[in-house]
């Protein structure tokens, strides 16, 4: 399992992550952040050379032509500079065709083919999308000298992740015995609810591991983008080629919506997240653990940027670089430790221990007269061991 970053806003404390201090082993350069021309030249000060070779680029159509402006203007092929009034119009394979030689024309052979989110009530609509997407890049495939990989975006919404009908059919598409495609980039909504900053969907779990799972078996490579704290118990479950770790919340939590309307975070001193009891705490959460002597309980060990941002008198700020690389290089390093795991059970035995040495700590927390809110507290915990205890499943297909 590889750690992908995904960058957007301040993507350069994830550049400084990677080449200074060493957390991950690649980016995936999303649009909505990053203009095209920048692309192949410097990026924050770092050459071509040293970043494309291991990098993808997410050219993120999912809106279409709905789409939400930002950087992605900047791409002449997306479908965003081609609404149907246009009399230049570009039909959505010639944009994903122009996406794919654009990533091409830059060197990379690992090649993340753009796709649109098309609601399931158009299911007929989907379905020639997919097949002329296959059929085109066959095509190109045959024409290419040089060896390449290429991944179908499929993004998924909250809603078909909880209907089983809608997943299996999914999945019938994307197995089919004709597609070409070497892998897929699944971006998931994960159905937060209100005042949780991870899921607790069951549903969400259970059909996005059967979606990975079918795939795997059926021999795609599997990059899981915009993952957040949760893809600890996908990449137990099964092994992932790639999982992306991303600084803000829109970077860890897919949200179609990101992509058509314009959505402001609320105003924020930034998040703590603890090793240790596997969630976040407010910064202005802190101080009660100092006061309480509890600071121990939650603290990430070896990690510099833990080390900062939880001295006294730290100025919190949700755009100060250390509190994102204090998450980067600790849920990097939870994921690997998890990767260590040579068999599914093994994944699963290292996951479910940190999840019983987490919960242990919650309860030391208790103990010290803390009394955390439904953000920092274990609700997920349970979920994710109840998840880890339901046996292997994937669509049987026809």
């Amino acid at each position: 399992m590889k750690l992908l970053h995904q960058l957007g806003h301040n993507y350069i404390w994830a550049l400084d992550s990677y080449f200074k201090n060493n957390i991950g082993d690649g980016f995936i350069i999303g649009a909505y952040s990053i203009e095209k021309d920048k692309i192949g030249g410097e990026l924050s000060g770092y050459k071509s050379e040293e970043y494309l070779p291991i990098s993808f680029i997410d050219l993120q159509f999912y809106g279409s032509k709905a789409s939400n402006g930002r950087k992605l203007k900047t791409y002449d092929f997306h479908p965003i500079n081609h609404p149907k009034s246009s009399a230049t119009e570009i039909s959505t394979v010639d944009a994903v065709l122009a996406g794919i030689k654009f990533q091409e024309k830059l060197g990379l052979t690992n090649i993340i083919i753009p796709n649109l989110y098309i609601h399931t009530d158009k299911e007929e609509q989907n379905t020639k999308l997919l097949r002329t997407i296959n059929a085109k890049v066959k095509s190109h495939k045959k024409q290419k000298k040089e060896e390449a990989s290429y991944f179908l975006t499929v993004p998924i919404s909250g809603s078909l992740i909880r209907e089983d009908e809608e997943v299996e059919k999914l999945l019938q598409e994307l197995t089919d015995m004709e597609i070409e495609f070497d892998g897929y980039y699944i971006a998931c909504e994960s159905n937060l609810e209100a005042r949780k900053k991870i899921s607790v969907d069951f549903k969400y779990y259970s059909n996005l591991n059967k979606v990975i799972s079918t795939l795997k078996k059926q021999g795609f490579k599997i990059i899981l983008g915009f993952a957040n704290v949760d893809a600890l118990v996908f990449a137990a479950l099964e092994n992932i080629d790639y999982v992306s770790i991303g600084t803000y919340e829109n970077l860890r939590n897919f949200n179609i919506k990101r992509f058509t309307l314009e959505n402001t975070g609320g105003k924020s001193d930034g998040w703590y997240y603890s090793e240790k009891i596997m969630n976040f705490i407010s910064a202005n959460r802190l101080e009660i653990f100092y006061k309480r002597n509890a600071i121990e309980i939650i603290r990430n060990e070896d990690n510099i940027f833990s080390d900062v941002i939880l001295r006294q008198g730290y100025s919190w700020n949700t755009h100060r670089p250390d509190v994102h690389k204090n998450y980067l290089l600790a849920i990097s390093r939870q994921l690997k430790k998890i990767g260590e795991g040579k068999t599914r059970q093994e994944r699963i035995t290292i996951l479910e221990r940190m999840i019983k040495d987490a919960r242990k700590n919650h309860k030391e927390i208790e103990k010290k007269g803390i009394i955390v809110d439904d953000e920092s507290s274990n609700y997920h915990l349970p979920l994710w061991l109840t998840i880890l205890k339901t046996p292997s499943s994937g669509v049987i297909l026809k």
